[in-house]
């Protein structure tokens, strides 16, 4: 965990800075490569309209999206496919644009490009995008996306921070705010803000972030408004940003209607994640093209042993006992907000007012994080660690949920059908 204070660590680029970048939400994101320094070290990047961070992606309320994606890369020492998620975006009616490469579509290869359209509906909040190949978004393909409600409560001045690692590899070596590395001794900015939106788009370090001489509010976690909690430092991990509704399922451990523990451990010789006995092992065939091609059970679906089938409109508890090597591991479920019943450093459950997150902590050996959500978003949807280096090896698992409906509710179209066919006959060297 670093510490990081505002104070000695770095400055902070405000809206009426970063808004010159602001894109969106119809907008072309060509995918480049291009070396950067961001922290004084010169490397090769993979980049959103040559800008590192991506630009800020914006909206408001209600807002439709139609952002091009466009591949322009040809540095075959990075990956030369590419696809981008949307974290946080729940992709209701829409699964088929989430943006996770082998389980809702094909890679896009270069010279071609793929528009995702969709509506966020309710949603609104601090958001990212990054790619979701391999882990490309490691080499820079990440950004912030921010949707405004017009009747937002907190509106008023805002700053955007974003937390990145600088790395070479799988080891990080410097922490970037807004892109740029700073240093204990160096220069000091004044703030005069009353809202900070902080996003960790962090490959792997997670963050403990405070204001010298400062208490902060919290009062957004994951794009969902909460009871203002007034804190001296706020943990953030990797994917996390900074409502209370009723949580589904009976209120005691166990009460759900499908209850599934995920019980992951190290590989016999620690190279890779075992989940419930399984790695994962991206199928060659999407997920989502094996259901629309139709499979129409979990069974049916590849990779073996790592797809979880869930039957529409139930309850749904997810057990994540901690203690695996690497951690602490943020995991994200892809397609759903879930209520975190049990929270890392606790024994205790709460089923009155529990925080709601897309990310959390699974916390450090005796925890037992415990999640639920309701299964009401048709499609397979990705549960793993958003350490992408963990990912890599093997910590994930697909939700099939409501499989027989998916090809009623998620309607693709020609240029997506395109993507699978256009990769299986590329010649690409690398993703």
């Amino acid at each position: 965990m670093r510490s990081l204070s505002l104070a000695v660590f770095f400055a902070v680029i405000s809206t009426s800075v970063y808004a010159q970048k602001a894109i969106g939400p119809v907008a072309n994101l060509n995918i480049v490569n291009r070396r950067i320094a961001p922290d004084g070290f010169n490397r090769q990047a993979t980049l959103v309209n040559d800008e590192f961070p991506g630009p800020l992606i914006q909206a408001t309320k209600g807002a439709n999206f139609r952002l091009n994606v466009i591949n322009r890369l040809n540095d075959s020492s990075l990956d030369l496919g590419t696809s981008i998620h949307w974290h946080g975006i729940l992709q209701r009616t829409t699964n088929y644009v989430d943006g996770a490469a082998f389980v809702t579509q094909c890679p896009i290869i270069p010279n071609e490009s793929f528009l995702y359209q969709f509506k966020a509906f309710e949603q609104t909040g601090t958001y990212w995008y990054h790619s979701h190949l391999k882990a490309q978004y490691c080499d820079g393909l990440r950004g912030a996306l921010v949707i405004y409600d017009p009747k937002d409560p907190h509106h008023d001045h805002m700053t955007l921070i974003t937390f990145l690692s600088g790395s070479a590899g799988s080891k990080f070596n410097s922490t970037l705010i807004n892109g740029k590395g700073r240093y204990i001794g160096g220069p000091s900015v004044p703030l005069a803000v009353y809202r900070l939106r902080v996003v960790s788009i962090s490959c792997d370090p997670a963050f403990d972030f405070s204001i010298d001489g400062h208490q902060l509010t919290i009062i957004e976690v994951d794009g969902n408004n909460v009871q203002p909690l007034v804190v001296d430092s706020l943990e953030i991990f990797a994917a996390t940003r900074v409502k209370v509704d009723p949580v589904p399922g009976k209120p005691f451990p166990g009460g759900a209607d499908i209850n599934i523990n995920l019980n992951v451990t190290p590989s016999s010789d620690f190279t890779e994640f075992v989940i419930n006995g399984f790695t994962f092992d991206a199928p060659m065939v999407p997920v989502l093209l094996q259901i629309l091609s139709g499979a129409q059970n979990a069974s049916d679906l590849v990779p073996k042993g790592s797809i979880y089938g869930l039957d529409a409109n139930k309850s749904v508890e997810i057990t994540i006992p901690a203690g695996v090597p690497g951690g602490p591991h943020p995991i994200h479920l892809h397609g759903h907000s879930f209520h975190v019943v049990r929270s890392a450093g606790s024994s205790t459950y709460n089923f009155d007012n529990p925080v709601i997150r897309d990310v959390v902590s699974i916390g450090e050996q005796g925890d037992n994080v415990t999640i639920r959500f309701f299964t009401d978003n048709p499609g397979p949807w990705f549960l793993h660690c958003h350490i992408d280096w963990h990912l890599e090896k093997g910590f994930a698992v697909v939700f099939a949920e409501d499989v027989p409906e998916v090809s009623t509710k998620d309607i693709v179209n020609a240029q997506w059908r395109a993507l699978c066919p256009a990769y299986n006959s590329s010649k690409m060297t690398s993703g």
